[in-house]
């Protein structure tokens, strides 16, 4: 097949000692190419602090766009680099936190945990705003492989600038050539190694905070990108909330308190959604917001969704009342929903 052909190329055209290339064309001379030199730099970089340090800078930039996410942490080195916010966060673990699909545990399953439950100086509070990205275990080897070539080439088109290498123009021109495919290649495989999505999880308040694994597909749009689709997908990530939704998860996550006392102060009710994890996962607190708003306006709002008050001054006497209509519900410290069965 032609592929075939056009691949054994590339790969002697970036591998072999001897040959050359050059707009299309293929030859040996006598004379060495850079690549043994560039191979000799990459087998020295292999394993290093160099290598690493620029597999997390990729994956840095891969993540320049957060996509939905209110936050992004690139390589936290522990629970201290990731603040204690109100506003979910992807947490995506450096390249020594890989994860095995098939291990009982993996290192990345380990350092979620450890950055889920601490915050650094103490415990952390809102457990449900963080889900974590993690790399592959099997495409990792190629990454930072692919991350020494692109340093090597770079060392090479450096050294060769300022003279402290003899090369000529067509060498000068081969090591720039491959610098910059080593350069995209990098980025590529960033792409396909940090495929895994760990995302807490909880069944009820008395189970066992879990970490759920999903994978995430290949595509051209940005990580983060993906990884909001996938979790907005799989209902673990929360962009836009309904009255009616907000409704059932009071009837369902809260029936006790909710039956109990008929209502709920809002700054309370969005502090549980950050820190509950088996609460529905909110983006912030505009989302929280968005579903007040709606279901205050629903018309049906006594038997499907509640009211909104601006505050309760007595018992069962409630002031800045809006119900069946629409109006700004804004999230205060005195505001709050109410059962629309208790209301006159």
């Amino acid at each position: 097949q032609p592929a075939t052909f056009g691949d054994a190329l590339r790969r002697l055209a970036g591998q072999a000692t001897y040959l050359y290339e050059q707009g299309g064309r293929y030859w040996y001379a006598t004379q060495p190419s850079v690549n043994q030199l560039a191979r000799d730099r990459a087998d020295q970089l292999k394993g290093g602090d160099l290598v690493a340090v620029e597999a997390e800078r990729r994956l840095k930039l891969a993540l320049s766009d957060r996509g939905p996410f209110a936050r992004v942490h690139s390589s936290p080195k522990g629970g201290s680099d990731v603040p204690d916010e109100d506003e979910v966060a992807l947490v995506a673990l450096g390249p020594e936190y890989p994860h095995d699909a098939k291990a009982a545990e993996s290192r990345a399953a380990q350092a979620a945990k450890a950055i889920l439950t601490s915050r650094g100086a103490g415990d952390r509070t809102n457990q449900n705003m963080l889900v974590f990205l993690a790399p592959d275990s099997l495409r990792l080897a190629e990454l930072t492989d692919a991350a020494g070539q692109f340093l090597a080439w770079k060392s090479i088109c450096d050294d060769g600038d300022a003279g402290k290498l003899n090369l000529d123009s067509y060498q000068r021109g081969q090591a720039r050539s491959q610098r910059d495919a080593a350069d995209e290649t990098v980025g590529v495989r960033v792409g396909e190694t940090y495929i895994w999505l760990l995302v807490p999880e909880q069944a009820d308040g008395t189970a066992k905070v879990s970490l759920r694994t999903v994978k995430l597909s290949s595509g051209p749009d940005p990580l983060a990108l993906r990884a909001g689709a996938k979790l907005r997908n799989e209902e673990l990530l929360i962009v836009k909330f309904g009255g009616v939704n907000l409704r059932l998860a009071l009837d369902q996550k809260l029936g006790t308190y909710w039956t109990a006392h008929h209502e709920v102060g809002l700054r309370e009710l969005w502090s549980w959604f950050a820190r509950y994890v088996y609460l529905p996962r909110l983006r912030d607190v505009s989302v929280l917001e968005g579903a007040v708003r709606d279901g205050a306006g629903n018309i049906l709002w006594r038997s499907e969704t509640f009211a909104y008050a601006a505050a309760r001054e007595e018992p069962a006497e409630y002031r800045g009342l809006v119900a069946g209509r629409a109006a700004d519900t804004p999230i205060t410290s005195t505001s709050l929903i109410v059962d629309g069965a208790v209301l006159p």
